[in-house]
């Protein structure tokens, strides 16, 4: 809901507006900056188990502490590295007061190992699954998935990253940890004029400041040369268009379950709720590059903006401050990478269907969310052509499958541009051709419908079934 704003506080403004419209954009967008926080890395051998305590726990924000969930006491969850072709035993314990399930977006297994729905953790229960680990590399996003639930639980910061890697990966890529491959995890959170944060079911939910790794601001002093940032969208509703503000190229390498053939140079990007992307930053001259979430509006545009409370107050997602003697390093222009996209294509199509979410009446094709509803029926490894719409753009994802955009509003994606995803923005109608590499069922089915978390608790997403 939008503040309503007074004939003083808009003349107030435009008086202020003046001085800050000679400033850069950079100046700005950072104000009050912190350190980054690099969460822990769960990085084990395979066999050994990697636990995670869901439980309640404090944290600053805006100078005061509050009330926020977890893994493992801290604030969001610690990030996960496993290992393709090695398999991993993980433990999750709900010390929660209500239900949980979790799930890992963009993990590919079997629907026992890996369903939301079939593995829900009353109090002081757990669950531990065995997964093995089929796929190449990728960024994962694991967060509360509880059906009704998953949009507040998410919120209050039950939500980690999970990167899956393998020997295929080019050596010229960043792979240091916290160094110079750098996690990042948005959210938004709705604060009040008293500091206290609030949450609500809206559809869409949209807060108005932006937390990176639970950091409003966030600084990282970083190595002249090149950079990767896994970018990962934990948000309930917002979606995010990302640029640097002296508006630099960067390379997007990556997105949801793997790499593009080739990197693709670009100036903007944008993250649907639940979806994530990998980039890579050239900082071998030094200095600093500011990631912004922002589209660049007018002057006149950011100052009434200013008055909204579902708008952003605050748009850095991280600074980059380069420092030492630059370093080289082989050109990108080349940069090869593994994708094997080319195996999906259109003559394999054994079934076409059409999926539309509506966020007036919270329906999936007309209808509302039926645990006991089976809503499609498929066939392992088959390939199907899904046709998306919906009546107001908001995000689409699905469970143990995996895709690649076909077509855009009617224009086809050129192959160098598909990559295997699980998560979109969907704003126009968008046809996928998709696959189903894992079975489930109706014990331990998978989901699919909207990445909103709060339309999906609504009641706009459907059981998969794969046979």
């Amino acid at each position: 809901m939008k503040a309503k704003v007074s004939r003083r506080q808009l003349l107030s403004a435009v008086g202020a507006s003046v001085a800050l419209s000679a400033l850069p954009r950079q100046a700005l967008a950072a104000q009050d900056d912190h350190p980054l926080i690099i969460p822990k890395l769960i990085d084990v051998p395979e066999g050994n188990l990697i636990y995670l305590q869901a439980r309640a726990t404090q944290q600053e924000l805006q100078g005061q502490n509050v009330d926020v969930w977890g893994f493992n006491g801290q604030y969001l969850g610690e990030n996960i590295r496993l290992k393709s072709s090695k398999s991993a035993k993980f433990q999750w314990l709900n010390k929660l007061q209500q239900p949980l399930s979790v799930s890992i977006m963009g993990l590919q297994a079997q629907g026992i190992m890996n369903s939301s729905l079939g593995h829900q953790m009353p109090h002081n229960a757990s669950w531990l699954p065995r997964v093995p680990v089929t796929q190449g590399a990728c960024t994962c996003l694991y967060r509360a998935a509880t059906q009704g639930h998953s949009g507040y639980q998410t919120y209050r910061g039950l939500a980690g990253l999970c990167f899956i890697e393998d020997d295929n990966t080019p050596d010229i890529l960043p792979k240091t940890y916290g160094v110079d491959d750098i996690p990042l995890l948005l959210q938004d959170v709705q604060f009040n004029d008293q500091g206290d944060v609030l949450f609500s079911q809206a559809v869409p939910f949209l807060g108005n400041t932006l937390l990176v790794n639970g950091v409003q601001n966030p600084f990282i002093t970083v190595g002249a040369g090149l950079v990767r940032l896994r970018l990962a969208n934990a948000s309930v509703s917002r979606r995010y268009p990302l640029r640097f503000a002296d508006q630099r190229y960067f390379m997007l390498i990556g997105q949801d379950q793997g790499y593009f053939s080739q990197g693709i140079w670009t100036q903007q990007i944008h993250l649907a709720p639940g979806e994530r992307a990998e980039i890579l930053v050239d900082l071998s001259a030094g200095g600093r590059a500011q990631l912004l979430c922002d589209e660049n509006p007018a002057w006149w545009q950011r100052l009434l903006n200013s008055f909204c409370q579902d708008v952003l107050q605050n748009n850095v997602v991280v600074e980059l401050r380069a420092t030492g003697l630059g370093s080289a390093f082989t050109s990108l222009e080349k940069l090869s990478l593994p994708n094997d996209t080319q195996k999906i294509t259109a003559e394999s199509v054994a079934q076409e269907r059409s999926i539309h979410l509506d966020s007036k009446t919270y329906h999936l094709n007309q209808q509302l969310f039926d645990p006991r509803r089976v809503d499609i029926t498929v066939a392992q490894h088959s390939v199907e052509r899904w046709h998306l719409t919906s009546d107001k753009p908001t995000g689409f994802c699905v469970q143990g499958a995996k895709f690649v955009i076909e077509k855009i509003n009617g224009k086809t994606v050129p192959q160098s541009q598909r990559v295997w995803k699980d998560t979109l923005w969907l704003n126009v109608p968008t046809d996928i051709l998709i696959t189903f590499p894992h079975t489930s069922s109706n014990q331990y089915p998978f989901t699919f419908g909207a990445s909103d978390l709060n339309l999906a608790d609504k009641g706009c997403q459907g059981l998969l079934i794969v046979s």
